[in-house]
């Protein structure tokens, strides 16, 4: 048996009007198929060492970024024992990305990210930190456990910027780390 013929289809024009036109589904479907993938191939292809980097650890980022926002929110009205659990979810989210990041292959030519993950790590610092205040407080330390909050928000802000100058776009994205949300 040969190739099956063109098929036959209802087509409705503008005014309303039926009208039977031929047309190959199979043809025109393999054709926009091999031009779709043909483009991904090129866009793939374009994309320098470096910005594949960048996108690997954006891609990085946006994982962090969803899990604090969706899985580990604060409540960004107060800060309270009961927020120690999530805080050490993201200090171990925000421990694990720098690993990662850092074990990625940076293409010569670029730039490693020292300064953001030198951020990134003092934030880690603060937030350990912050877990100490919380454990070890006594009545009255509610004035430094304040005071540790803001200055954890500030580290928040400069990471964001690191990540921002260094061209991650993602990475800049920080409000979901904060404690309060401006």
């Amino acid at each position: 048996m040969g190739r099956p013929g063109p098929r036959s289809v209802d087509v409705i024009q503008h005014f309303g009007k039926r009208e039977r036109r031929s047309h190959d589904f199979r043809r025109s479907r393999y054709r926009h198929g091999a031009l779709a993938l043909l483009a991904l191939a090129g866009a793939a292809a374009c994309a320098s060492p470096q910005q594949q980097y960048v996108s690997e650890v954006n891609a990085l980022c946006a994982e962090v970024n969803t899990r604090f926002s969706e899985e580990l929110p604060y409540d960004g009205e107060s800060f309270g024992r009961n927020d120690l659990g999530t805080l050490a979810e993201r200090l171990r989210l925000l421990e694990d990305l720098s690993r990662q990041v850092r074990e990625i292959e940076v293409p010569e030519g670029t730039s490693a990210p020292d300064e953001w993950l030198t951020e990134v790590e003092g934030l880690t610092e603060e937030m350990r930190g912050l877990q100490d205040y919380h454990e070890e407080a006594e009545p009255g330390d509610d004035l430094i456990i304040a005071m540790t909050l803001g200055i954890h928000d500030d580290i928040v802000g400069d990471v964001g910027s690191a990540a921002a100058d260094g061209g991650f776009d993602t990475c800049a994205q920080v409000e979901t780390w904060r404690i309060f949300p401006e």
